[in-house]
């Protein structure tokens, strides 16, 4: 009898759990002229312009598996190019990942493996980016990422738009990215 009874409950457990399950919604984000559609699963975690610099803000968007979306403000004259700040961006993620901690694991290698051109749609408009592939190795472990970095301006801002996931996870996470910069929008009016 308790045979008969122990798979029925399991199967009646896993049918409740999965009645539970809620896909992600869509909500809006609008602040300061930048608005940007994401998936109720990924949050905003940073948006305030440092206080020695309030011409430079930074907002990061984080999802499910370490994925990110990045957007980086500075101010348009500054000169900063997409290329200079991809290649700024990786000298800096080898000396950041290295001192991540994931709990008790720690980063034990980080490499860079390759740089392409790429395009996009972002905000209606097809922009020119950068690919960057890179690994990551944790107990072990290599495991392969790639980041993507897009410029977008106007008269009052110039913006990098860097995108960042596990490859494993790109299928998942592509949709995100999708919904994200397909809805970018940039005001000039303050």
């Amino acid at each position: 009898m308790y045979r008969a009874t122990l798979p029925s409950v399991l199967i009646l457990s896993l049918l409740g759990c999965a009645c539970l399950f809620v896909p992600p919604t869509e909500q809006r984000y609008e602040k300061e002229g930048l608005s940007f559609t994401h998936y109720s699963n990924w949050r905003v975690v940073d948006d305030e312009p440092p206080k020695d610099d309030p011409g430079f803000r930074t907002i990061d968007v984080e999802g499910p598996d370490e994925a990110i979306v990045m957007f980086t403000f500075v101010p348009p004259k500054s000169g900063v190019t997409l290329e200079f700040f991809a290649e700024v961006f990786a000298e800096g993620r080898l000396e950041q990942l290295k001192k991540w901690r994931f709990g008790p694991l720690k980063v034990e290698d980080v490499n860079n493996t390759s740089s392409e051109p790429i395009t996009r749609r972002i905000g209606g408009r097809v922009q020119n980016g950068i690919l960057q592939r890179f690994t990551i190795k944790v107990l072990g472990e290599v495991v392969p990422h790639e980041a993507r970095f897009f410029m977008v301006e106007n008269k009052r801002h110039q913006v990098f738009i860097m995108t960042q996931a596990a490859a494993e996870d790109l299928p998942e996470m592509n949709s995100a990215f999708d919904l994200i910069l397909d809805s970018f929008s940039l005001s000039d009016s303050k």
